[in-house]
């Protein structure tokens, strides 16, 4: 898949990375989310409660896996 293909701003908005246990305040101040389409984040965060098999981008794009905090955009 073409990660340009859903990597725009009405996905942003659908993206549930500021409401996730894992977002943090240093991804906040940093303007980091959506990180299944941009890539992983500069932030040190611990691994809890991710929520990216709930969110509704990466469902309808069909990716698979979990904290693309930490790998980066989805494929």
């Amino acid at each position: 898949m073409d990660i340009k293909s859903f990597n725009n701003e009405e996905n942003a908005i659908r993206c549930l990375c500021p409401v996730c246990p894992v977002y943090n305040q240093c991804m906040g101040k940093n303007n980091e989310l959506f990180f299944c389409a941009r890539g992983k984040s500069t932030c040190p965060f611990e691994k809890w409660g991710c929520k990216c098999d709930k969110c509704p981008v990466a469902r309808d794009y069909n990716l698979v896996g979990l904290f693309y905090c930490e790998k980066g955009a989805g494929e």
